[in-house]
């Protein structure tokens, strides 16, 4: 009788997890439509923030290097969403927005060189955005608020 719990009582389990298992693995790969979901959108920030700290490394798209496109790229990917490789074309590529429109998430463009797109990021909300700097830190949070951000955002966009 108590092999019969037992029994009954890890398939239980075992279907239980199983059923999890597949519920996240379906929020992580729905189509565009997933992200009209804040805890959604998180889920695509938090997965970004683990690359915090990792080198930049220009053409690179990968998780031992990134420069700003490959990054924005890379974490698109893993939502099933195609990014183009530049960040002028990824601004090309999005629905343009104003800021009070921008949700976590988004992408917010910058103009760092020239009079051209030149800089990418994932917009975190508030003054934050996630990037792949090309000095310094690597994959860092900054301030879009900041003199340097500030006199160089170029505007908006989405894909979500």
């Amino acid at each position: 009788m108590k092999r019969k719990i037992l029994f009954i009582t890890i398939l239980i389990l075992t279907v239980s997890v199983k059923t999890f298992c597949q519920e996240q693995k379906n929020i992580v790969s729905q189509d565009s439509t997933a992200f009209t979901d804040s805890s959604q959108r998180a889920i695509l920030i938090d997965y970004a923030l683990k690359y915090l700290g990792v080198k930049y490394r220009h053409g690179q798209s990968n998780e031992h290097g990134f420069d700003c496109s490959g990054f924005t790229m890379f974490v698109y990917k893993k939502f099933d969403y195609k990014l183009a490789r530049s960040s002028q074309d990824q601004y090309k590529q999005c629905k343009h927005i104003h800021k009070e429109e921008a949700q976590p998430g988004d992408l917010v463009f910058f103009i760092t060189r020239g009079r051209r797109i030149s800089h990418v990021g994932i917009y975190l909300g508030g003054t934050q955005f996630v990037h792949a700097r090309s000095y310094g830190k690597g994959v860092a949070v900054s301030n879009i608020e900041s003199a340097y951000y500030k006199r160089r955002l170029a505007g908006f966009g989405t894909m979500l």
